[in-house]
Parts: C-alpha cells; structure tokens; sequence
C-alpha cells in the first residue's frame, strides 16, 4: 500500500487507520512524505508497521514511484492521504487476482463524501456526491507487479492527471482488467 503526502496531516492518520483495518494480511505500508512542513510525518512515524520514505517536494507522481521503488509484494495499492477504504478492499481485489491470473488490474466501486461543512469545490460534478460509481482512480486500483512494470511508472511530468495519464498506458498495452463489483473506496 502506497500512501503519497504532501501537508496532509488533516487527513493522514483517519487514511491509515482504514488501511490497518484491512481484512486482508499480510501488506506493507509504505508512506512517501513528498516535503510536508506539517506534521504529516510525525503522524505516519506514529504507526509502527508504516515504512516511511522522506522526500524534498517532487510531486505526487514521483512520491508514488519511489514508494513503488521500495515495495516488496507482489501487488501494489495506492491510496491519496485525503481518501478512506472499507476494511474488505484488499481482500476482495487481491482474491480477485489470485482466481483470476490473466487480470493484470482491478478497480472497484467508490463513493465520493465531502467532510461536514466543507463546500463542493468548483471543478466537481455535484451529482458524483450521490450515489457509487466505478472508480478510475488509484484508490481502486490494486495492480500486479508484473503488469505495472508492463505499463511503466507515474509520468513525472504532468502537473496533475499522472494517474489519468498511467490508465490511458494501461488501456493501451491491453493488460487484461476487472471491475470488482463491491464498493470499497
């Protein structure tokens, strides 16, 4: 599981307490600190199984490559410092894989939720906030080591969209891929 954080000390420790909540054991948690001056890295020390990778800021794209770097499993799982998943996430993807081993990558049902008394940003469709909907993000997304060393890395050179980016590669190298039906992020 590979956390990138940048100043996300708000939400960091409520994002490792539902990947320690996890069904599914064993996993590593490899949290990759892209340059926070908050206290983002004091909360991912307070974890004793949580590797913790300090980086001057780089961007999202190369904390979650370096995180990849340092991972020792066979499959990989990202989750965003803001973001939660429900504790049978890992179970059912990588159970997923193990009965299914032509499928290079899973995805999963997400709902979108704002905190209490935030606003909805500008940029986001209203309408997302009700209901679920299959998640192209890399919240959902549980990969094999194989098939993302066939895809390649986080294009580094984006300002944003490098996980919109790695899923058009994905589509485009034809790695086999399934949408696991439960909602789990």
């Amino acid at each position: 599981v590979i956390i990138p954080v940048h100043n996300g000390g708000r939400y960091l420790r409520a994002a490792l307490e539902s990947v320690f909540a996890q069904t599914y054991h064993p996993f590593e948690v490899i949290v990759v600190d892209d340059g926070s001056t908050d206290d983002s890295g004091l909360i991912a020390q307070s974890f004793p199984k949580v590797i913790y990778i300090q980086q001057a800021n780089q961007g999202v794209a190369t904390a979650r490559n370096n995180g990849i770097d340092a991972a020792q499993g066979e499959f990989f799982a990202f989750l965003d410092q803001d973001d939660l998943w429900t504790p049978e996430k890992l179970k059912l993807q990588i159970a997923h894989l193990l009965s299914h081993p032509d499928v290079g990558y899973t995805l999963t049902q997400q709902q979108f939720f704002l905190e209490p008394g935030e606003t909805i940003p500008t940029w986001f469709r209203k309408e997302l906030l009700s209901g679920v909907h299959t998640g192209w993000v890399l919240g959902t997304l549980v990969v094999r080591r194989t098939a993302f060393e066939k895809i390649g890395n986080f294009a580094t050179g984006y300002s944003a969209a490098s996980d919109g980016d790695w899923f058009f590669r994905a589509k485009a190298s034809e790695v086999p891929m399934a949408v696991v039906p439960e909602q789990i992020g």
